[in-house]
């Protein structure tokens, strides 16, 4: 019969002594939350989908960073989270009356690994505005109007939670 070695091609990988283990740490690849910033009061998901595939049973840390506040642990949000499959995880975060205030945020997650053990380098998402208070508008009382008469309209609107009010809409019936 043939000899083994002429049935087998020959492979560097079989008979190098080097570990070829993989050292590459993970990165995100994209970041979304299912409402975009200004996020309101509601439920938010924040997806993160890495590079390959990572260890699912390692939670990555993950929170919300406003100019004063940490969210969580200093707060009573929490931010749930769970691997969706071996390369997304997504956080959800229940924003109400007892969410810390409107600001602007930084979301970071760190510490999630892949499947060979190399730990992932923090990633930052800025500037994610929550506004959770409608801003108060001054209402004024408007003269009748009769016909081909002109009309000047004055908006002002102020938004209690510091986001900024990014359009004001009038609209006249009749």
């Amino acid at each position: 019969g043939a000899k083994v070695s002429n049935n087998v091609s020959y492979c560097f990988w079989l008979t190098n002594p080097v570990n070829l283990k993989d050292k590459t740490k993970p990165e995100v690849l994209t970041f979304t939350t299912s409402d975009p910033s200004p996020i309101k009061a509601g439920t938010v998901d924040f997806t993160v989908v890495f590079s390959e595939d990572m260890n699912i049973f390692v939670e990555p840390n993950a929170r919300l960073m406003g100019s004063q506040i940490p969210v969580p642990p200093k707060t009573n949000a929490s931010l749930v989270n769970g691997w969706f499959n071996t390369t997304m995880w997504i956080g959800r975060l229940v924003i109400n009356s007892t969410f810390p205030g409107d600001d602007k945020y930084d979301f970071r997650i760190s510490d999630a690994e892949d499947i060979e053990g190399n730990r992932m380098k923090t990633f930052t998402e800025r500037d994610l505005v929550i506004d959770t208070v409608d801003p108060a508008i001054k209402k004024t009382a408007v003269p009748d109007i009769y016909t081909n008469q002109n009309l000047t309209v004055s908006v002002a609107a102020y938004d209690p939670g510091s986001s900024g009010v990014s359009n004001a809409v009038v609209e006249i019936d009749g």
